[in-house]
């Protein structure tokens, strides 16, 4: 189930990272006004920003609600971005921007506390794989779903819109999508992401007998940053005699 999950938010993220730009792209040039040409780019760095701070509080989180919940609340995060682009906004796409890099850095936490929460020491090495395996399916997957929406749609304008200058570098080799590619294509993703959180509400929360998990906790949230703030006035009380 863990892998499944996997597989599930996976396919909306890695088919997103592929066109994300281009999409941005074809919105921009029919509604400039609405978000920037460039908001792929920034909206990426952004996601990593969030991502690599989230990364600092995802153990305590995780220490503090569990593997099981964690995974939901990332995937919910997962689900928050395709959800924007069926009412594009530009504060609304730099927001799940933020979410779905939150997300990302809860959900390698949650996957790694999950699976020591139902592996023993014999059998850690088979559920890795085995939950990799399934969830690294999700490229063959998105391949698939660009592949078919594209195809269907064919006939819609792709490669070039007839009202751009032809010889401009941005637009000689991009590729555009209609607003009917754009729903189709995050619609999927959208429910993907949905399957994920009703996959890992369906998770056993129980531990395994024998489990690698530690079941005992170590510290709190809360309690970290008590710690470091007495840390830190012992330190100034220290400096100041």
């Amino acid at each position: 189930m863990l892998g499944f999950g996997h597989l599930c938010i996976m396919v909306g993220y890695d088919s997103e990272s592929f066109v994300l730009e281009s999409v941005i792209h074809s919105i921009h040039e029919r509604t400039p006004e609405v978000i920037s040409k460039y908001a792929g780019y920034y909206g990426q760095a952004v996601m990593y920003i969030v991502y690599m701070i989230g990364c600092l509080f995802s153990p305590s989180i995780l220490n503090e609600i569990g593997s099981k919940w964690i995974l939901i609340l990332s995937a919910i995060c997962f689900a928050s971005f395709p959800l924007g682009f069926f009412f594009i906004n530009s504060w609304y796409y730099y927001l799940s921007q933020m979410l779905l890099g939150f997300g990302y850095a809860l959900y390698y936490q949650g996957n790694g506390g999950y699976l020591t929460s139902k592996s023993t020491r014999q059998t850690l090495e088979s559920n890795v794989n085995i939950a990799w395996s399934v969830g690294c399916c999700c490229l063959l997957i998105s391949s698939g779903i660009l592949a078919s929406v594209t195809h269907m749609t064919h006939e819609q304008p792709a490669h070039l819109n007839s009202s751009l200058n032809p010889t401009s570098l941005d637009n000689r080799i991009e590729r555009r999508f209609s607003d009917l590619e754009i729903k189709l294509l995050f619609g999927i993703f959208l429910g993907a992401s949905i399957v994920a959180i009703l996959n890992f509400i369906a998770c056993p929360g129980r531990d395994v007998t024998n489990c690698i998990q530690e079941t005992k906790k170590k510290g709190t949230f809360m309690g970290t940053f008590s710690e470091y703030r007495e840390m830190r006035q012992g330190s100034g009380n220290a400096s100041a005699n």
